[in-house]
């Protein structure tokens, strides 16, 4: 069974630096990328070319599925 919530050494070490309004928020933002995600492999679509300009010199795919992966890691 997958359990969706913040581990409780992340959140104890989240809670050093955000208030608890802050790391909802952290878990909304996260949410609601997950949603984006599944529209966009759901649909097949593409990065704007807009976008992929202005992210192209500050992450790649790889580096960006990996923190994503982490990422969703720390919340089990």
């Amino acid at each position: 069974m997958v359990r969706r919530k913040i581990a409780d050494q992340t959140r104890l070490a989240l809670e050093r630096h955000f208030s608890t309004a802050q790391i909802m928020d952290m878990i909304a933002i996260q949410g609601m990328y997950v949603i984006l995600g599944a529209m966009i492999e759901t649909w097949g679509l593409a990065l704007d070319d807009a976008v992929a300009k202005r992210i192209g010199d500050i992450t790649n795919r790889e580096d960006f599925e990996d923190a994503a992966a982490r990422f969703a890691k720390a919340l089990l």
